[in-house]
């Protein structure tokens, strides 16, 4: 990914951050979206070995495209996740995301498509708001080192699709 300067220098010669990052994110989801297109609820809950089903994918999916929203409006995290601030604070992906599973165990598939798509509109208007130099800043500003946030804007939508939607696909053909 180009540098803070670079991006600064593009945005100066006419490049649009928000049009490119929504060029990207759109063929992601749609695939995402085709993929399950049709399903019915049980092929949505099966959940083969104990592993996640395609609803739990969604739901991350929409967990964690809620949390780049909340980033970029400077909310609180945790609630956006559906997590409480004691798991947040643990800072460890793999328990972050179990707690973001369990708490997305009592939805039925068709909740949480719905929730993918509830949390996808959100983050398009998002990004469709946000002044271009926005995307530049600090994704955690309180943090030192911290990326800039329209690296947690690809990291939480097209570059997740591109993560789940081969597992998806794995469950789609079992």
């Amino acid at each position: 990914m180009p540098t803070r300067e670079q991006f600064e220098q593009r945005l100066a010669a006419g490049y649009s951050i928000r049009a490119d990052l929504l060029g990207r994110i759109a063929p992601g989801y749609d695939a995402v979206l085709a993929a399950i297109a049709n399903l019915s609820e049980a092929s949505l809950l099966a959940a083969p070995d104990g592993g996640w089903s395609i609803r739990d994918h969604l739901h991350h999916l929409a967990s964690w495209e809620r949390k780049v929203v909340a980033q970029a409006l400077r909310d609180p995290i945790p609630p956006a996740l559906g997590i409480s601030a004691a798991a947040w604070a643990k800072g460890n992906g793999d328990a972050i995301n179990e707690a973001v599973a369990v708490n997305g165990q009592g939805l039925s598939g068709a909740e949480a498509v719905r929730a993918l798509q509830d949390a996808h509109a959100v983050t398009v208007a998002t990004i469709a708001a946000l002044p271009e130099t926005e995307f530049l800043r600090p994704g955690y500003p309180d943090e030192r080192d911290s990326a800039m946030l329209l690296s947690y804007f690809v990291g939480n939508t097209n570059g997740h699709y591109a993560e789940h939607l081969p597992q998806i696909e794995a469950l789609l053909a079992l």
